[in-house]
């Protein structure tokens, strides 16, 4: 960890290395790695990247580890700058796990050097528990998501500055909230305070990354990421708990979101969301009339949900967002054109959700 300040060779023929780190450290991010490595040395504005990998992967390692400095820019300028004084990775064999964010020299596993990018997301993954879970760190294993959830969610935003909005929306869907929902079954998972077997799993991962989606759909992309810069500035190389994030979230929003965490991160289950809709035929007051129901077939929380509808025209669409609730809620909204081609509720699967339900009525 940190920065090395010299090597000492000994009249035995070892050496001693020594590295000085200068920020709080918690405990579990203590990082020790020995073996025969090559050195691979690069730079983020005046921050090194230090990367030690097995001579035999040198080549596969300059190729897979070459972003980590865009890496490093993209999620500078969305949580805030890269908190310590250096970064880089460390490849060993791990019998337990894939990687870990030891802090400033995360450990990956060695098969993650291929040599085409393939763990580029696992990458990623590590660099922003930089952020959250390293310079931020959960004050109990009941608020693990704050570390894993983030950094899970880190990976879709990482994938859509490096490959487009597309890529990013199905990654979430496939890998997040796909991945998750496979997992899971239909067994009803709480995010908050899991039980001691089960802190490292998809509930504690994809499932508050799919929240984290959630939120940034209900207040805004700009809104999302002035949220994240100031949780990260005001808790900067410290303890967080759940409720520090909803409060700096509602501060920032000036939105209520009780209920959004208390259904999503404290309770349990997935809804389903049963759906229909009408267009009017007066040309004169083009408008969509929804009603919307959300059912949580697996556990007793009762969700309240905004989603996403659009009507698509020939050319273009129209945006609008509907609520669901356990009750049927219906909402009325000017539209462009009684000419529609067809209504999409939730089209880019923004809710984490057990699936949509479109009912034909008169």
């Amino acid at each position: 960890n940190g920065i090395r300040t010299g090597i000492d060779v000994n009249s035995d023929g070892t050496r001693t290395h020594h590295w000085d780190g200068s920020n709080p450290m918690a405990t579990y991010l203590v990082s020790l790695v020995i073996r025969d490595f090559a050195e691979l040395n690069d730079m983020y504005n005046d921050i090194p990247i230090h990367n030690f990998v097995y001579p035999s992967h040198e080549t596969n390692a300059i190729e897979d580890l070459s972003n980590l400095p865009f890496m490093m820019e993209t999620f500078s300028q969305l949580y805030g700058e890269y908190p310590f004084e250096k970064y880089g990775n460390a490849i060993a064999s791990f019998s337990t796990y894939g990687a870990m964010e030891h802090q400033t020299m995360t450990t990956l596993s060695s098969y993650m050097i291929d040599g085409n990018h393939g763990y580029e997301q696992t990458i990623a993954h590590e660099l922003a528990h930089q952020w959250f879970g390293n310079c931020l760190t959960c004050l109990t294993w009941k608020d693990i998501w704050l570390s894993e959830g983030f950094a899970t969610y880190s990976e879709a935003i990482y994938t859509e500055h490096w490959q487009g909005y597309d890529a990013m929306i199905n990654y979430v869907q496939s890998n997040i909230q796909g991945y998750y929902k496979n997992w899971a079954g239909n067994t009803a998972y709480t995010t908050y305070d899991p039980p001691y077997s089960s802190i490292f799993n998809p509930s504690t991962y994809e499932k508050p990354a799919s929240v984290l989606h959630m939120l940034r759909l209900l207040v805004g992309t700009d809104t999302f990421f002035d949220i994240l810069q100031t949780y990260f500035q005001t808790y900067k190389n410290g303890n967080v708990i759940t409720e520090d994030f909803i409060q700096v979230a509602e501060d920032v929003s000036g939105m209520d979101l009780q209920h959004f965490f208390q259904q999503w991160i404290y309770e349990s289950g997935l809804p389903k969301i049963d759906y229909a809709y009408f267009i009017s035929n007066d040309p004169n007051i083009p408008q969509i009339v929804t009603y919307a129901k959300s059912t949580c077939v697996n556990a007793n929380t009762e969700f309240e949900i905004v989603l996403p509808v659009h009507v698509n025209y020939t050319v273009g669409y129209d945006s609008l967002q509907i609520n669901a609730n356990p009750e049927i809620t219906e909402t009325v909204a000017q539209i462009s054109s009684i000419n529609y081609e067809s209504v999409e509720f939730d089209p880019d699967s923004w809710i984490l959700n057990r699936g949509y339900y479109n009912h034909t009525v008169n």
